[in-house]
Formats: C-alpha cells, sequence, structure tokens
C-alpha cells in the first residue's frame, strides 16, 4: 500500500482516493488486465495485417508483454 500511497502523493490526488483499492493486489491486478488486454489487441491487429505464422505471431505478443513491464521491472519487489 506504500506504493498506492506514494502514487496518489505524488500525482496531487487526496488522501481518499486510497479508498479506491481495497489492497495493493487490485494495482497490480489492473496492470496484469490491462496489460494483457493490449496484448490481445496487438495480435489480433498483426494477425488481420499480414499472413503469420503462430510461432512468430506468438513471439511477437511475449515481446510487446515485456515491453509493458520492463519500465517498471527496477520497482517490483519480485
Amino acid at each position: 500500500m506504500e506504493a498506492i500511497r506514494a502514487g496518489i502523493k505524488k500525482c496531487n490526488q487526496p488522501e481518499t482516493a486510497e479508498g479506491l483499492f481495497y489492497n495493493s493486489y487490485d494495482l497490480v491486478d489492473h496492470f496484469m488486465r490491462d496489460s494483457n488486454a493490449k496484448m490481445t489487441a496487438y495480435m489480433n491487429d498483426m494477425a488481420n495485417k499480414e499472413d503469420i505464422d503462430g510461432n512468430r505471431l506468438l513471439l511477437e505478443g511475449l515481446k510487446y508483454r515485456l515491453k509493458l513491464v520492463i519500465p517498471y521491472a527496477d520497482t517490483w519487489e519480485q
């Protein structure tokens, strides 16, 4: 919850915004669901634009997904 509090403070939001999150996992869950949705849209777009091999599509999708995580890798404890 410390990270959530720090983010709220950094964004100049009222302390009551902390109540939007039941626990710290809510924020992680949101990030994961959002990232997975973006990856799915990216892969669907790739598949519709070009004739792409399934293995290459999977590899490109995973690369895209990792690019969404990399900016946060240094700040995540796991």
